[in-house]
C-alpha cells in the first residue's frame, strides 16, 4: 500500500482531497522564497499605466475579499527598473531537503555547487478569460482560481540550467483564511537551449536524467507579506512561499469488478453470430480467445451499467481540473467509467501477433476502441494501435493483464449536455498535448462464461489498472502544404487540419506509417502521392481517423496537373472516412478523383468509410468516388463500406478504370449500387472481381448501370446481394450495354432489371452457387472440395493460375497447395499514348533489373488479337509500338505479364 501525505490543509477541502496526493516513490525537492531574500511570488490588478494590459480578477463573493488579483509573476518580475541589489532577485530556490535525484546531487557536489545554490524564476501569467465555472470555482467553504501559462526556468550561477511550462496552477483557499495553496498540473521539463560552461551543462544533464521518463509538479504554500504599488499601474501582493517540486505523470486508476458487471469479455465464435468464424491460435491445452472486447459490447452482458471498468478516485493524480468541474457540475469520479469495443488478433500469426513463452500466451489484440463517459453521457475516448495481452495458461484462476500503445484522445463529448462538455473541457486542460495508454496489471478470470450467440468464451474482471498520460510519439502536421516524406521514424502522423501536395510536388509515404485525423479534413493531391506500402504484416500504410465517431474528411484528387507523374496507393488501408458536407468534393468516403488520372490502387483495403450524406453533386461512393477519371484499381479488397450511391464505388462522367482481382462484400447503398454504380457514359472494366453480400434499398444490389454506360465484365462472381430491382445487376436506363463473359451471375439475365444487357453480350457464363469455402471466414475463396464449378472456369485466353491451370472465375485463385493470394506488383510506370487512338499507339512500362515480360493485346470479347514486339531500353525500361490500323474501331485489353504478375489495361481505337 502506497502512504498518503495530504497537501490540502482545510478540513472543507475533503470532498477534493484526493487531488492532492502524493506517494512516498515519488522524488521530491523542497523550495523556499522568501522575500526577505528578495525571493517570493508576486500578484496583482493592472491599471492604465503599466506594461500588462489593464485587468482585474473577479470578484470573490465573501465579505471584505474584493477582487482575485490577475496577473502573476515570480517577485524579481515586478521589481523597478533600477533596482540594485547584489542577491539576485527570484521566485524561490532549492532547500537542502532533496530526495530521488542522484546524479544531479553528485555533479552539484562535483562542481563546488549546492542545491541551494538553484534558484528558479517564473514569467507572466494570468487568470485568462476568468469565468466562473470553467476557470475559477466556489465549492463550499473554498475559492479555487487556474492560473495558466507559467514558464519557470531554473538557474545556477545565473547561467539557465533546465525549464518547463506548467499549463496551469490552481490557487485555492478557504473563506476566512490567509494562507493560499498552490498545485500546479504536471509538465515536462527541458534543458535550456542557450550556451552555458561545460560544467553547467554536465548538471543540467544530470538533472535531466534523474527526470527520466517523469514530470515535474509545483506544490507551494503562498503567506501574504505585503502590499506592493508602482506608479507602472501595478497593484498586488507579495507572497512568501514555500513548498515542493515533485515527480509522477497523470494518472486515472481503474477498477471493474464482476459484481458492477465490468471487465473484459473474450471469446471465438462459429459464424452464427454478428462476428465472423474464427478461432484463436492453439495452445498447448486450449486455444486463445480470437476476439476481446468490455462486457457490454452488443449486450454480451445486458446489464445497463455494464463495461470495462470505472475510474476510482483514490490514487487519481494531475487531474485537479477534471475533479474541480466533476464537483462544481454535481458529478463524482465514481461516475466516470469505460467501454471497449471489438478487436482482435487479425491475421494471428506466430511471432508477429501472439507467442507463448514460458507459460505466458501474448497475444496483440489491434484497434481496440476505448470510450469513457460520465453518467453514460460520451465523455473522450481513444484508440489503441495495439493491446498487448499477457494471460497465465498455468494458473487455476488464468490471469489476463493488459498493456497499450500510446494513443491520441479525442474530445466526444460534443453531444452530450453541458456539464458533461465542460467536464471534458477541464479534462483536456489537464491532459494537454499528452497521449495515453492502458495498463491492466491485475485480471482475473470471473465467475461466467459466454455461449450465446454463436460465441464461446468467458469474462475477466479488472482488479487493479490505470489510464496514464505521457507524451506519445508521432509528428503533428498542422493545417498547409506538404510535401516531402512521411518517414516510420516520425510515425503515427496526426493531421490537425486540411493538407495539400501542392502542384509539382510529390508526398512520399513509408511502408507502415499511420496517418491519422483529428478531424473531418480533407487530404488534397494537387502534385503527386507515393503511399507504397508492402505486404508485410505492419508494412501497411494506414490513412484513418483519431476519432472514429468523427471519421476523416478524405483523400481529394482533383484537377491533378498532367505534368505530375503517377500517383501509387499500394498495400494501404482506408478507414473510418467520411464524406465532408461541402459544396464540391464531398462525395466519397476514403478517396474522391475527379478529372485526375494517372493514378494507380493495388492491394489496399477500404473498410467502414462513409458516404452517407444527401449530397447534390456526384460521384458519390462509401469508399471511392470517381468522375472523369480511369485509374487503376486492383487487388483490393471493399468491405463495411456504406453511401447513398454505390456502397463501394462510385462510377460517374466519362469514367473508365480497370477494375481487376478486387473482392466486394458487405457494402451497401441507400438508393442504388450496393457495390458499383456505373453512371453518365462510364465503360469501365471488370476482371476477375467477386462482388458478394451488398445491398441497396431500390436498384442493383451489386451494380447498377445507367445512362449509356457500357462496361464488360469478365471472370467475376456477383452472388447474394440483394436489392428490390435487380439484386445482383440493375440496368436503369435503356441505352446501355453490358457485356459479360466467363461469369458466374446468380439468377442470370432475367434478374437484370428493368431493362436488362442491352445490345450487350453474356457468354460462357455460370448460374451456379459458387461455393465459397467455410474457412477463412470472409475471404470467400473457393471451394476445392465439392468442388466449386468457378475453379479453372474463366477466361482459357487470360493469364493462367501461378500453378499453370487455367484461371478461375472470381478474386482468388484455387491451387493445389491452397489459397493463393496476389503478390506485389513488379511491373510500374506503364504508360499508353496516345488514348485514344487512330493507328498507333505506343506502351512503355519499367521492369526490374534485365527482366523480361510478355504483352498480349484482346479485344472486347476476350480473343487475343496481337502479341507485338517489346523493344528493350535501358534500366529495365520496355516500349513496344502497336500498329492497329487493320482492326476495327473500340475497346481492347493489353496485358502486360511479368511472372505471376499481371497488369490489364484498356485502350480504346476511335475513327
Amino acid at each position: 500500500m502506497k502512504a498518503k501525505k495530504l497537501l490540502m490543509i482545510m478540513s472543507a477541502l475533503c470532498c477534493l482531497s484526493f487531488i492532492a496526493t502524493i506517494g512516498l516513490s515519488q522524488s521530491q525537492i523542497q523550495i523556499s522564497g522568501l522575500i526577505g531574500d528578495n525571493q517570493g511570488i508576486a500578484l496583482w490588478n493592472a491599471g492604465t499605466t503599466g506594461a500588462e494590459p489593464i485587468a482585474s480578477g473577479h470578484m470573490i463573493p465573501w465579505g471584505d475579499y474584493g477582487e482575485m488579483l490577475y496577473y502573476g509573476a515570480s517577485r524579481d518580475y515586478v521589481l523597478p527598473m533600477d533596482y540594485e541589489d547584489p542577491d539576485l532577485p527570484a521566485g524561490f530556490h532549492f532547500t537542502g531537503e532533496m530526495s530521488g535525484f542522484p546524479l544531479f546531487t553528485q555533479a552539484l557536489a562535483t562542481a563546488g555547487y549546492s542545491p541551494e545554490d538553484v534558484t528558479a524564476k517564473c514569467g507572466l501569467y494570468s487568470l485568462g478569460n476568468d469565468t466562473e465555472g470553467d476557470d475559477w470555482f466556489i465549492l463550499g467553504n473554498s475559492h479555487y482560481s487556474n492560473y495558466y501559462s507559467l514558464n519557470y526556468t531554473f538557474f545556477l550561477s545565473g547561467y539557465p540550467v533546465f525549464s518547463c511550462v506548467f499549463p496551469y496552477q490552481v490557487v485555492y483557499f478557504n473563506n476566512g483564511a490567509n494562507l493560499m495553496e498552490v498545485e500546479s498540473s504536471y509538465a515536462r521539463v527541458f534543458r535550456a537551449q542557450v550556451s552555458v560552461p561545460p560544467v553547467i551543462s554536465e548538471i543540467a544533464e544530470a538533472f535531466i536524467q534523474d527526470m527520466g521518463i517523469q514530470e515535474m509538479r509545483l506544490k507551494m504554500q503562498l503567506t501574504p507579506v505585503g502590499e506592493f504599488l508602482y506608479d507602472n499601474g501595478r497593484r498586488g501582493i507579495y507572497f512568501n512561499t514555500t513548498g515542493v517540486l515533485e515527480t509522477g505523470k497523470p494518472r486515472l486508476p481503474l477498477s471493474g469488478l464482476l459484481d458492477e458487471h465490468f471487465g473484459f469479455a473474450a471469446w471465438n465464435t462459429d459464424g452464427s453470430g454478428p462476428e465472423p468464424r474464427k478461432t484463436g491460435h492453439e495452445l498447448p491445452d486450449c486455444v486463445a480467445f480470437y476476439y476481446l472486447s468490455s462486457r457490454d459490447y452488443d449486450q454480451i452482458d445486458p446489464a445497463p451499467d455494464a463495461g470495462l471498468a470505472g475510474i476510482v478516485s483514490e490514487g487519481t493524480d494531475g487531474y485537479f481540473n477534471l475533479m474541480l468541474q466533476l464537483a462544481y457540475r454535481g458529478f463524482s469520479a465514481g461516475q466516470l467509467a469505460l467501454s471497449m469495443g471489438l478487436s482482435d488478433i487479425e491475421e494471428d500469426i506466430e511471432n508477429e501477433d501472439w507467442s507463448y513463452t514460458g507459460d505466458i500466451n501474448s497475444s496483440n489484440y489491434y484497434h481496440s476502441w476505448i470510450r469513457v463517459s460520465l453518467n453514460g453521457e460520451p465523455l473522450f475516448g481513444m484508440v489503441f494501435d495495439t493491446l498487448v495481452s499477457n494471460v497465465s495458461m498455468t494458473e487455476t484462476t488464468p490471469s489476463r493483464n493488459i498493456s497499450s500503445s500510446m494513443a491520441y484522445v479525442y474530445d466526444a463529448s460534443g453531444g452530450s449536455s453541458f456539464g458533461v462538455r465542460m467536464v471534458a473541457k477541464s479534462f483536456f486542460r489537464d491532459l494537454a498535448d499528452r497521449q495515453m495508454a492502458i495498463d491492466i496489471t491485475s485480471s482475473v478470470a470471473s465467475a461466467g462464461v459466454i455461449n450465446s450467440e454463436g460465441r464461446c468464451g468467458a469474462f475477466w474482471q479488472v482488479n487493479e489498472g490505470a489510464l496514464t498520460a505521457a507524451d506519445g510519439p508521432g509528428t503533428i502536421i498542422s493545417a498547409g502544404d506538404i510535401a516531402g516524406t512521411f518517414g516510420i521514424s516520425g510515425h503515427p502522423y496526426y493531421v490537425k487540419g486540411e493538407v495539400t501536395v501542392p502542384d509539382g510536388q510529390t508526398l512520399t509515404i513509408e511502408p507502415g506509417v499511420w496517418i491519422k485525423f483529428a478531424d473531418r479534413f480533407r487530404f488534397n493531391i494537387k502534385g503527386r502521392i507515393l503511399a507504397e506500402g508492402n505486404a508485410e504484416n505492419s508494412g501497411s500504410i494506414v490513412f484513418t481517423a483519431a476519432n472514429p465517431e468523427r471519421g476523416w474528411g478524405h483523400l481529394v484528387m482533383n484537377d491533378i496537373g498532367l505534368a505530375n507523374e503517377q500517383s501509387r496507393l499500394d498495400y494501404c488501408l482506408f478507414e473510418k472516412g467520411y464524406a465532408a458536407v461541402e459544396p464540391e468534393n464531398s462525395g466519397s468516403g476514403a478517396i474522391f478523383i475527379r478529372n485526375s488520372n494517372n493514378i494507380v490502387i493495388n492491394h489496399c483495403l477500404f473498410r467502414e468509410n462513409d458516404a452517407m450524406t444527401e449530397i447534390g453533386q456526384r460521384p458519390n461512393g462509401g469508399a471511392i468516388g470517381i468522375s472523369n477519371s480511369s485509374p487503376v484499381i486492383s487487388h483490393s479488397v471493399f468491405y463495411g463500406n456504406k453511401a447513398m450511391y454505390g456502397g463501394a464505388i462510385d462510377l460517374d462522367q466519362n469514367s473508365s478504370p480497370n477494375i481487376s482481382r478486387c473482392l466486394f462484400y458487405n457494402n451497401e447503398a441507400v438508393v442504388c449500387g450496393g457495390a458499383i454504380v456505373i453512371n453518365k457514359q462510364c465503360n469501365p472494366i471488370l476482371v476477375n472481381n467477386s462482388i458478394t453480400e451488398n445491398s441497396t434499398h431500390h436498384f442493383g444490389g451489386g451494380i447498377i448501370v445507367s445512362d449509356n454506360s457500357n462496361p464488360q465484365l469478365v471472370n467475376n462472381i456477383l452472388w447474394g446481394n440483394t436489392a428490390s430491382v435487380g439484386s445482383q445487376i440493375s440496368v436503369k436506363t435503356n441505352n446501355c450495354n453490358v457485356f459479360m463473359s466467363y461469369c458466374d451471375l446468380q439468377f442470370g439475365t432475367k434478374d437484370i432489371q428493368p431493362y436488362g444487357i442491352g445490345n450487350g453480350t453474356f457468354i460462357n457464363s455460370y448460374l451456379e452457387d459458387p461455393l465459397f469455402a467455410d474457412e477463412p471466414a470472409d475471404i470467400f475463396v473457393l471451394d476445392s472440395i465439392r468442388p466449386s464449378v468457378c475453379i479453372d472456369a474463366g477466361d482459357p485466353y487470360l493469364p493462367p493460375d501461378p500453378d499453370g491451370s487455367r484461371c478461375d472465375i472470381g478474386v482468388y485463385c484455387q491451387t493445389i497447395a491452397g489459397i493463393t493470394t496476389s503478390q506485389p506488383i513488379a511491373i510500374r510506370e506503364v504508360k499508353f499514348s496516345p488514348n485514344p487512338f487512330t493507328d498507333y499507339t505506343g506502351i512503355t512500362f519499367a521492369l526490374p533489373g534485365d527482366a523480361r515480360a510478355e504483352v498480349d493485346i484482346y479485344n472486347a470479347l476476350g480473343n487475343r488479337v496481337a502479341k507485338p514486339e517489346i523493344i528493350s531500353g535501358s534500366s529495365g525500361e520496355f516500349r513496344l509500338v502497336w500498329n492497329a490500323g487493320g482492326f476495327p474501331e473500340g475497346i481492347y485489353l493489353i496485358r502486360i505479364r511479368y511472372g505471376n504478375d499481371e497488369i490489364i489495361r484498356k485502350v480504346v481505337k476511335v475513327h
